[in-house]
């Protein structure tokens, strides 16, 4: 159900940041997992769609699978980070390599324990709540839904 959801909200969001002369290809259409979500003019995207970041302020970053891999951020191959606040009407369109080192910076100053959380299925999916705060405001953009 997640799955389908997000894949719904990609679709969503793709149309709303591309025009139609772009060349566009949504990568999840091709029914396998890719190392990004979709191609807007020769730039790579991934996407994730977080439906609580409004009611807790913290952007929910998957960083490991419940096998202990590399997943989300720490393995995508896009250049571009797309984080969908549903119910806050923003998305945030950041470059991979500041929302990581964002991330390493606030692992430093606050902690393991505080930085990550085990989420998911059986709670074994290793997620890291970055504060919204944290990220600059550079990288936000209104949207609602309704404009497209």
């Amino acid at each position: 159900m997640d799955l389908d959801f997000g894949i719904e909200k990609e679709k969503e969001i793709l149309k709303f940041l591309s025009n139609e002369d772009d060349v566009v290809e949504h990568m999840t259409n091709m029914g396998k997992f890719t190392d990004y979500d979709y191609v807007i003019n020769d730039i790579t995207y991934e996407q994730k769609t977080d439906r609580f970041t409004h009611k807790t302020g913290n952007l929910c970053i998957e960083m490991r699978n419940k096998n202990g891999e590399e997943t989300g951020l720490l393995s995508t191959k896009a250049q571009c980070w797309v984080h969908y606040v549903i119910g806050g009407k923003r998305l945030i369109i950041i470059p991979v390599s500041v929302l990581k080192r964002l991330c390493g910076n606030y692992l430093v100053e606050v902690g393991y324990d505080k930085a990550i959380r085990f989420l998911g299925d059986s709670h074994k999916v290793e997620c890291m709540l970055l504060p919204e705060s944290r990220v600059p405001r550079q990288y936000f953009r209104s949207y609602c839904p309704c404009l497209i």
